[in-house]
């Protein structure tokens, strides 16, 4: 019997070069270790859809900071922030709704015609 393996790999500071680029390198240790039956998975805060321009090849990813987990083809598991917890969130670091912001332009706006 098989044991499924896998790697998964930090991006920022660690797998990505200064410059944000996946090394050169990188791609052959992905063949080698995929034709070990080794999964080789980018795991990143970045949204899935970046990680897949950025690795065009792999079929497996860890995104938006382990929310998201996309394996051959279809996302098999997402754990999305509940609604208090991302209003906690929300004020914790002082964010604004799209509207929130919208109407204060706009009354800051009104404020400078006089």
């Amino acid at each position: 019997m098989q044991t499924s393996r896998l790697i998964a790999l930090d991006m920022d500071g660690t797998l990505l070069t200064p410059e944000g680029q996946v090394p050169k390198r990188f791609w052959q240790l992905y063949d080698d270790a995929t034709a070990q039956s080794i999964t080789i998975t980018p795991a990143s805060g970045r949204q899935l859809a970046t990680l897949q321009r950025m690795f065009p090849t792999c079929e497996t990813f860890i995104a938006e900071n382990g929310a998201v987990v996309f394996h051959n083809g279809e996302v098999i598991s997402t754990t999305p922030l509940d609604d208090d917890a991302a209003r906690e969130e929300a004020l914790r670091w002082n964010w604004r709704t799209s509207t929130e912001a919208v109407v204060e332009v706009y009354e800051q706006a009104i404020a400078r015609r006089g």
